[in-house]
């Protein structure tokens, strides 16, 4: 089911943009499922780097076998070698284990972020070792709701506009962003419905 906000805001961009209302017709809108605001979540954005989405899958799927109800003491205490087990690089455990300590010792309030604008929520989670733009975007669009974000450096969502847009080529990051202007103040709708796109079209 498509929620309500990314209807309404996709039918604003179809209204501007007839190449989004033409594929919105084509093949419907994206569904969303909100992610809770909390720590397992950055973790999971975390583990989700660079792998591909079964391997993501699995990986999560182990390490909350593991680690249940996962916090951030909880991933301190735990030994390197379990987490190693799961799946996780030694580069992953080490960002992991930097999240943890920054929530653990009050660096990160992960609660007070919805508080704050999207410039001062990517600063602050970005102090973190392993989170970047993509993490700190994928974050504000998911778990909090943001309405305005465009995650420019995802492969997947250059890829949609791509086909969405007919262009000859994967647009760069640099490219993305000036893509991303013409759909503000609603890009995170409209990144919802190019990745949404991609998905539908795998095969272009």
């Amino acid at each position: 089911m498509v929620k309500h906000w990314i209807q309404t805001e996709l039918e604003n961009l179809g209204a501007r943009h007839a190449h989004i209302a033409r594929a919105v017709e084509r093949v419907g809108g994206p569904e969303f499922r909100t992610r809770k605001a909390d720590f397992r979540t950055l973790a999971s954005l975390i583990i989700q780097q660079q792998v591909s989405t079964g391997a993501a899958r699995s990986i999560n799927q182990k390490f909350d076998e593991l680690i249940f109800n996962a916090n951030a003491d909880a991933l301190l205490a735990a030994r390197e070698a379990d987490l190693r087990a799961v799946g996780l690089s030694a580069q992953k455990v080490k960002y992991l284990r930097d999240l943890s300590e920054h929530v653990s010792d009050g660096r990160l309030d992960i609660a007070a972020l919805k508080k704050l604008d999207d410039t001062e929520i990517t600063e602050r989670l970005t102090r973190v070792k392993g989170i970047g733009r993509w993490t700190a975007e994928n974050f504000m669009i998911f778990a909090l709701e943001r309405r305005n974000v465009w995650p420019a450096h995802d492969l997947a969502l250059q890829e949609g506009m791509r086909k969405l847009r007919k262009l000859p080529e994967r647009p760069s990051a640099k490219e993305m962003d000036k893509l991303g202007v013409r759909y503000a103040p609603h890009r995170s709708a409209a990144a919802l419905f190019g990745w949404h796109y991609h998905e539908r079209n795998k095969l272009k």
